[in-house]
């Protein structure tokens, strides 16, 4: 993937999938992600909510909606060819994705302070956008290889962890992203400051 592809932020695409409305409660969410719909809108107040996709992911956009502050997303199964876009306040919250992403991104918009955003399994072409304030928050990164984590805004005294066999990693700071501490950089890691 070239350095210039690392850096795209793909479009919502058209909602043609039914919403999923988690309710305004605190509690658990389950949803079938492995359905053929290519569009699934997560609408809702998902304060306090733990919300579970199951199943595999290939093309798909995945939107979540509201306020998700103090909330947990976890997302199981490999996912291939998918968007994940997490919109609004998604302050204290958990992000996962566990099992592999090939060719996916991740892009969190809005405030994320004090987040912990983590790639489990082996992840190949794979990019994590971080927009907005993301001060003190955690990326962790698991057996990657040609992928990017692109910072922008200002997320000052936050930490990336690149973990074993992760190779080809560009990470690039974008705006102010100050003080940040970075684990497991390899020379075959790029880090790229621009703030």
């Amino acid at each position: 993937m070239d350095d210039d592809d690392k850096n795209l932020v793909l479009s919502d695409g058209p909602s043609t999938a039914p919403a999923v409305d988690t309710g305004s409660s605190s509690g658990v969410v389950n949803i079938d992600a492995s359905s053929s719909v290519p569009v699934i809108d997560i609408h809702g107040d998902r304060r306090n909510v733990v919300t579970n996709l199951h199943g595999g992911c290939c093309d798909k956009i995945i939107n979540v909606h509201g306020d998700s502050s103090n909330s947990v997303f976890n997302l199981h199964g490999d996912i291939c060819d998918t968007i994940i876009n997490v919109r609004g306040d998604s302050r204290n919250s958990a992000i996962s994705v566990h099992g592999g992403s090939l060719n996916s991104m991740i892009n969190i918009h809005g405030e994320s302070r004090n987040s912990v955003i983590s790639i489990l399994g082996h992840s190949a072409i794979t990019c994590i956008n971080i927009y907005g304030d993301g001060h003190k928050s955690t990326i962790n990164v698991q057996g990657s290889f040609e992928s990017a984590i692109n910072i922008h805004g200002d997320s000052s005294h936050s930490v990336i962890n690149v973990l074993g066999g992760s190779y080809d990693w560009t990470i690039s700071f974008h705006n102010g992203s100050r003080i940040w501490t970075v684990n497991g950089v390899r020379d075959d890691h790029r880090i790229r400051d621009s703030a």
